[in-house]
């Protein structure tokens, strides 16, 4: 039986395994398999992280600032005014739901870089999309230091869809400290602050009205994949002369549907999987009728994230069925591919659906496991290994990913001679190794 032992933020070798923190589920407002209101879904924005603005649980708070002179905090600092650990904020009046990055059940909730932070010498910065989808809205919840109330900074926004085309924008971003009524935006009062070399929070509570997050939303193209959003400074009320002083922070982001469209569907697994240099295809699937839906598009990819989708099946409309034979020149022998669908009517496209896998991840692949001795479930980032196998090479999980790897019918892996059997590396990576069977050095040494 394997124990389970925490690492996180360094290389580990896995004789044991490390406590599961599995990336959790997007909340969602959807009735499913209907056509629905305006469905929200959180964005991970994690790998485009630059800047610390939140004083988490065991962090230095030295190394935390939003503006020059003042940070926010995690409610496990203090619970009045810090933000919830979980990181779920839900916008009182459009009930708008945010997931901020870093934000987790455990003690280590915002340590480290927790938002896209612009200043003076830093004035563009590319948010890529590690959730990307076909969208009518994005909602920013952002904030400001330095512009003053009745003022604000001007940021130019630019769209990049996974089509290649780009289309650009205009967004407003007011101070933390402004608490009028703006249209089009939302406040979320439930902060206080602390000031840069306090450990105590400030006198001015959020019953003042301030300081607050500002939430509001970018119109984008609900027929195109958004993968990536470029916002670039352009000074304090437009004067791009007037950059000085300004601090500005990205906390999270959330797509919005179309009110109307279909419910998203559910894929399920891969059938007819061809992996040989004959041909290589496979059969995608996905449940029946999904009411309201006229049809269903299909995006298939080189990763799970899907910032590597097949430009023959990005966004592929493949009529109204529910599966579809992928092949073509594209495909490339012995590769794991990723598909997912989305339904569509006349008022837009779902949320994209689950995602499934054809076989085992590279990263499992590259120390000699196959898909006849392992399965992958994508949505929980688990490997199972059902059967006993001698590693060609180590298996490195991914960096700052959640992985679970688990040993069932008692099942031995084995580490190639002279090199371990599992590892684990880099910022945020966390991994869990559980099951009945067990883990053997390369020179047959259980440990």
């Amino acid at each position: 039986m394997i124990k389970k032992i925490m690492r996180k933020g360094i290389a580990a070798l896995l004789s044991a395994g490390m406590i599961l923190g599995l990336f959790p589920n997007s909340p969602l407002v959807e009735a499913q398999g209907a056509t629905v209101s305006t469905t929200y879904e959180p964005i991970d924005i994690s790998g485009s992280l630059n800047g610390n603005a939140i004083w988490g649980a065991t962090e230095s708070s030295l190394d935390v600032l939003m503006d020059d002179s003042a940070f926010l905090y995690s409610a496990a600092r203090f619970t009045d005014g810090g933000l919830p650990t979980n990181g779920e904020i839900t916008m009182p009046d459009t009930k708008v739901k945010y997931k901020l990055a870093l934000g987790d059940e455990s003690s280590k909730a915002y340590d480290g870089n927790d938002c896209i932070r612009l200043t003076s010498s830093s004035q563009s910065r590319t948010m890529d999309l590690r959730t990307i989808g076909v969208y009518q809205k994005i909602y920013v919840l952002a904030t400001a230091g330095g512009p003053g109330s009745g003022h604000y900074a001007d940021f130019k926004v630019t769209l990049n869809y996974t089509s290649g085309q780009s289309v650009e924008t205009e967004y407003k971003l007011y101070d933390w400290y402004d608490t009028r009524t703006v249209d089009g935006v939302e406040k979320y009062c439930k902060i206080r602050r602390i000031n840069k070399g306090y450990t105590t929070v400030e006198t001015q509570s959020s019953s003042n009205g301030a300081p607050v997050l500002h939430s509001a939303a970018i119109q984008v193209d609900h027929n195109r994949l958004l993968k990536s959003i470029t916002f670039t400074m352009n000074g304090k009320d437009g004067n791009p002369s007037d950059t000085s002083g300004l601090y500005c922070c990205v906390f999270a982001v959330t797509g919005a549907t179309p009110v109307g469209v279909p419910g998203r569907p559910t894929a399920t697994a891969a059938t007819d999987v061809n992996k040989s240099q004959d041909g290589p295809c496979f059969t995608a699937n996905w449940t029946g009728e999904v009411k309201g839906a006229t049809g269903y598009r299909l995006d298939v990819a080189t990763d799970k994230n899907f910032t590597e989708i097949l430009p023959e099946y990005n966004n592929k409309d493949v009529g109204n069925v529910n599966s579809y034979k992928v092949e073509g020149k594209e495909l490339e022998p012995e590769t794991t591919y990723y598909y997912r669908v989305r339904a569509y009517n006349t008022n837009g496209q779902s949320l994209s659906s689950n995602r499934i896998a054809t076989g085992v991840p590279k990263w499992a692949s590259d120390a000699g496991i196959t898909d006849k001795e392992a399965t992958y479930d994508v949505e929980t980032d688990t490997l199972t290994i059902t059967k006993s196998k001698i590693l060609t090479d180590t298996i490195n999980v991914p960096s700052g990913e959640k992985t679970t790897i688990v040993l069932e019918n008692n099942s031995t892996v084995t580490a190639p001679k002279g090199k371990t059997a599992i590892k684990a590396s880099g910022t945020n990576t966390e991994l869990v190794v559980s099951g009945d069977g067990k883990i053997v050095g390369g020179d047959g040494t259980e440990g």
